[in-house]
């Protein structure tokens, strides 16, 4: 109820003073500027709406907020709708723990061969990154709610994120990858159940510790649309190693050392078949053998489960 200062009478300002009282609540601030703004001065007050926000300053009076107008895009009559969440997202099971982030090294600079796309030479889910590599995609594995996806970290346009967190065996302090990813939600506005994150090579040629000779670890932390962080594992946890080797095979000799004998029969017989001439492939011939000298692994240990790419060309061309 508003009260009328007799002191006020005969000037050009009349004054009413409001005197809310503990629980009242009242429509009757129906007086408007030109600007559609509510005449109403604090004098150096507060007010709050009823769920403790601060409301806006207006234009004609700065020093007196602006009343939000039913409807408006300042008011809460619309917006009533209160969701809570308090769950972090799982990342593993503390029972059976399972590391929900696979690393793959792809794209590749070599000339003598075309790129390797995928998992090289590891073992079981461990991999090699080398010199041909240009980036690492990393597949992360979003847990899900009551076997169905989680809809608390995509939802209606709103989405959560994906914080890559990596670290390696010479500097074992864990650094954030990058910023944080936002969750790819699909049609309907769910999250999927994984997501592929790309890392180009000069990413990670930024961090601390990653170079020739060490292993490295990439996990992640996963927030959803409320601010729930899921956690790391555990580190004793048996995560994916990435292992680093930029050192190439030592190939001096490999060239002149090369091998190479058809035959018709296999296994060869001895003495060999009177059709198979060194240097030479007839029509007798089946396959050829060819005898390669690799470095040895107590060198290279590396070169344990590696491979050969034969390359081949006749001389009638110039490439490989």
């Amino acid at each position: 109820e508003a009260h009328f200062d007799e002191n006020s009478s005969g000037t050009e300002t009349l004054i009413f003073n409001y005197n809310p009282g503990d629980g009242e609540e009242s429509n009757h601030l129906a007086f408007k500027t030109t600007t559609d703004e509510a005449i109403i001065d604090l004098n150096g007050g507060e007010m709050y709406s009823s769920g403790g926000n601060y409301l806006k300053y207006g234009i004609v009076n700065t020093n007196s907020p602006l009343l939000p107008a039913p409807g408006g895009g300042s008011s809460l009559d619309d917006n009533k709708s209160l969701k809570i969440d308090g769950v972090a997202p799982v990342y593993f099971s503390l029972e059976e723990p399972d590391d929900l982030v696979s690393p793959k090294a792809q794209g590749g600079t070599a000339s003598v061969r075309p790129p390797e796309t995928g998992v090289l030479w590891g073992e079981g889910n461990d991999i090699y990154w080398n010199s041909t590599h240009t980036q690492l995609s990393v597949l992360v594995t979003l847990p899900l709610k009551d076997g169905e996806r989680d809809t608390s970290l995509a939802d209606d346009g709103l989405l959560g994120s994906i914080q890559l967190r990596i670290s390696n065996d010479v500097v074992p302090d864990t650094v954030d990858l990058g910023p944080p990813v936002e969750i790819a939600a699909l049609v309907d506005g769910g999250p999927p159940i994984s997501q592929t994150i790309p890392i180009l090579k000069n990413i990670l040629d930024l961090v601390n510790g990653f170079e020739d000779g060490s292993s490295v670890w990439i996990d992640a932390i996963i927030t959803d649309l409320a601010g729930n962080n899921s956690q790391l594992p555990p580190e004793s946890f048996d995560r994916d190693d990435i292992i680093i080797d930029y050192v190439l095979p030592d190939t001096t000799g490999n060239g002149s050392n090369l091998t190479v004998y058809p035959a018709a029969f296999d296994p060869v017989p001895d003495p060999p078949d009177p059709h198979d001439i060194d240097g030479y492939w007839n029509s007798h011939n089946n396959f050829v053998i060819y005898t390669i000298p690799v470095q040895p692994d107590d060198i290279d240990e590396t070169m344990n489960n590696g491979r050969v790419d034969l390359l081949a060309k006749i001389n009638t061309e110039t490439s490989w």
